[in-house]
Parts: structure tokens; sequence; C-alpha cells
């Protein structure tokens, strides 16, 4: 049985903010440390593309993010 190793961060860090009010973004961003390092997001899927995305130089070697898919 292998183990999996899935680091804490990585460094440098990019925090990503999800929410549903671009109103509620646009606030947060302004209390926010000038020196934070962040992307907002009004959409999760549009979120997790980025997260997915070959061309996100944070890109774990391995994904672990993915949308749900309901099974029944």
């Amino acid at each position: 049985m292998s183990r999996y190793h899935i680091p804490p961060f990585y460094f440098p860090t990019t925090v990503f903010f999800v929410d549903d009010s671009i109103d509620f973004l646009s606030n947060l961003s302004l209390k926010l440390p000038p020196d934070l390092a962040f992307q907002l997001y009004d959409s999760p899927v549009n979120a997790l593309k980025m997260l997915n995305s070959e061309n996100n130089p944070t890109t774990p070697i391995e994904r672990f993010f993915s949308r749900y898919h309901h099974t029944e």
C-alpha cells in the first residue's frame, strides 16, 4: 500500500477566495494585506478550472481538486 503525501502548502502561495457575491469579494480585497497574493472568483467552476489548469504555476504535480460528480 503506497502512502500519498499532500503538502500543507506551497511557497509562495496564492490564496483563492470564492464567493457568489462580487460585492463581497470587492470589499474583501480592500481589507487584505497588500503583500498577499490572491485571486478572487465568483464561480467555483472557474476557480477549479484555474487550479487545475496547465498554465497555473502553483499547480501541484498531482491535482487534488475536481468537480463533484454525483453517482447513484
